[in-house]
């Protein structure tokens, strides 16, 4: 949900002087769209600035959302006014990130991370993606590109979760998984040439506009997904942890990823892989609830030995680090 001062409108109305509205006109009343388990659009925050507009057409080239009726009537819609959860949507995020008055936001799960947390009977594990360490600071003053992996880890431990673990190592298997598919494609006269399947954004695009294409995806789940399912089978197993006890969360920076644990596939034994997904922000604010003064927190290590990883997937945090992104 959006923070007060995290809005460009308050900051404009601060800046301007603007404490009240003088002219009380007629408005219009529109239904909240959460259907979509990865995005919530709330029109009556809208302001018609088109932004969101010009992210999916022009940059993403998706076209979900345009601007329907005329005059006072207009609104930021899809077609027929559906679900963005029903429509040409990727749930790729870009319309959430230029959105300057939270009239598009990621769904929040932090309330059902936070029971789990609290239940004495679940063991919580949670994973975080390369690119989470990198931009978590951003969110509490530090400058872009600071690598805050450490800090993150003890913000995690000190919220509660049971194992904080590397995506990374999902990675590694997710890699090797891959290279065996493209060998066995290559001896055996496999379609070619063959792309990874780890963005659910890319798949789902695919699926909705080249699906004469989808042979050239791996057949192999992404790393948050994969690692949730060796958490749940291998990691259990070795642990003597019931598997329907334990609660997997993924701490992601696309909201993709949250439509892409609900997919068909994404089962073991009836129980998801992965049962909750949260962003960076979402886990900013969990930190900030809790009242962590995250920027003092001592460095900690991720636990063993799902933590440790390869170096292949650090390297490309350093090179947003290097280049100053906060993707």
């Amino acid at each position: 949900m959006l923070e007060i001062g995290n809005c460009e409108l308050q900051k404009l109305a601060q800046e301007f002087g603007v404490t009240d509205i003088r002219f009380q006109g007629e408005r219009n009343r529109h239904e909240i769209d959460d259907k979509s388990p990865s995005i919530v659009r709330d029109f009556n925050k809208c302001v018609l600035c088109r932004r969101c507009i010009s992210t999916c057409k022009n940059v993403q080239g998706i076209g979900a959302i345009d601007c329907t009726e005329r005059g006072f009537s207009s609104c930021i819609s899809t077609a027929e006014n559906r679900s963005l959860n029903d429509v040409n949507c990727t749930f790729c995020g870009q319309c959430i990130e230029n959105c300057p008055v939270g009239a598009l936001k990621e769904k929040d799960n932090t309330k059902e991370v936070w029971e789990k947390l609290k239940d004495k009977e679940t063991f919580v594990v949670v994973q975080t993606a390369p690119a989470v360490r990198v931009a978590i600071g951003e969110e509490f003053g530090l400058p872009i590109g600071t690598n805050s992996q450490g800090k993150m880890v003890t913000a995690l431990k000190r919220l509660g979760f049971d194992r904080v673990f590397d995506t990374n190592t999902g990675a590694d298997f997710t890699i090797m998984e891959e290279a065996h598919e493209f060998v066995e494609r290559v001896k055996n006269g496999g379609i070619l040439p063959m792309a990874t399947s780890c963005c659910p954004a890319w798949v789902k695009f695919a699926e909705m506009n080249y699906p004469e294409l989808l042979d050239h995806l791996s057949s192999c789940k992404s790393p948050h997904q994969m690692f949730g399912a060796i958490i749940k089978t291998y990691y259990a197993k070795k642990n003597k942890l019931d598997p329907s006890k334990i609660f997997v969360v993924s701490v992601m920076p696309c909201i993709a990823k949250k439509f892409e644990r609900t997919r068909e596939g994404m089962q073991n034994d009836g129980l998801d892989d992965v049962d909750a997904v949260i962003t960076t922000r979402e886990l900013a604010r969990m930190i900030r609830s809790a009242h962590i003064e995250f920027v003092e927190l001592a460095d900690s290590e991720y636990d063993s030995p799902l933590g440790e990883a390869s170096r292949c997937c650090s390297y490309i945090w350093c090179y947003w680090r290097s280049n100053g992104s906060s993707s």
